[in-house]
């Protein structure tokens, strides 16, 4: 626990699957509404079959709300081929309550057991912060 706030046991649970068992492509954690827990946010959700999933993803980022997200992004190298890697992102709405701004930006990561398999976290602040296009993603 960072900041207060607990890791609900599902979000853990989901974070294994997306890295193991690779269920999803993107996954959508929030707070929740009584601001005691991290918990899976179940209507953001991105599968590996979605066509164009980076689009998608950008698309269920919220206007007015906050979420942490893992997307496992794919990639490929010169030196070894197709790869994958989980990303771990904060997104943050600056027109928020400061009180909900500093307990959404307490936690580097809402799984902190699980931080060593995160890339450092991008940080977004708007959906103007995701206006770019890497290709392969």
């Amino acid at each position: 626990m960072t900041s207060g706030v607990n890791v609900a046991k599902e979000v853990a649970d989901l974070y294994d699957d997306i890295k193991f068992k690779k269920t999803l492509k993107v996954a959508f954690f929030r707070i929740s509404d009584d601001k005691k827990s991290i918990i899976v946010d179940t209507e953001n959700q991105v599968k590996w079959n979605q066509e164009d999933p980076y689009s998608t993803f950008v698309k269920m980022l919220p206007e007015d709300d906050c979420r942490y997200i893992v997307f496992d992004v794919s990639y490929v190298t010169n030196d070894s081929g197709d790869k994958t890697q989980l990303v771990f992102i904060s997104c943050l709405q600056p027109r928020l309550p400061t009180r909900v701004l500093v307990l959404l930006a307490g936690p580097p990561s809402p799984l902190p057991s699980h931080a060593r398999w995160f890339m450092p976290a991008p940080k977004a602040t708007s959906r103007k912060s995701w206006n770019c296009r890497t290709s392969g993603v």
